[in-house]
């Protein structure tokens, strides 16, 4: 799968963060999720930060709040502007190369406070009809574990 397109992009997120912030009033995220398509964002809401809401994305200068979330735990929080956003199209096009999914049908990723020990968290997905793969990275892109499909049982 060539170059993924769409927002997928170190400036589409850019722009999404910035976006974001007047709805949240600052830049704690406990999940931020980037598709093709839209990029969503768990935060705490401006008026209670013992509560989250999920925000959405869908490209240019505004985002909007989504739905309701729950609480939030203080340890479940990050900044993804701590997140070398550059290394994106290099991270996207390992998971597609190195999951073992031949021909990936869509690639995504998700950020959060924390995996196995690396903080920040980039779970960067491939997929396609069959499930998904994952490789985890740091905040500086560096790829820490890949998850690839579980090949076939041998005959």
């Amino acid at each position: 799968m060539g170059t993924q397109g769409g927002l997928l992009t170190p400036a589409s997120v850019q722009a999404a963060i910035t976006a974001f912030r007047p709805l949240i009033g600052g830049t704690r995220f406990i999940e931020l999720s980037v598709f093709t398509n839209l990029i969503e964002a768990e935060a705490p809401t401006k008026d209670d930060r013992g509560v989250y809401d999920t925000y959405v994305y869908r490209g240019g200068s505004t985002a909007s709040d989504w739905s309701a979330g729950s609480t939030v735990r203080a340890d479940e929080l990050f900044d993804p502007t701590a997140i070398d956003w550059s290394k994106l199209p290099e991270l996207l096009q390992k998971a597609a190369t190195q999951t073992g999914i031949a021909k990936p049908t869509s690639l995504y990723v998700v950020a959060v406070a924390r995996v196995s020990g690396t903080a920040p968290a980039l779970l960067v997905f491939a997929e396609d009809s069959y499930g998904n793969a994952h490789l985890l990275a740091n905040a500086s892109g560096k790829v820490i574990q890949t998850y690839p499909r579980t090949p076939p049982p041998t005959p």
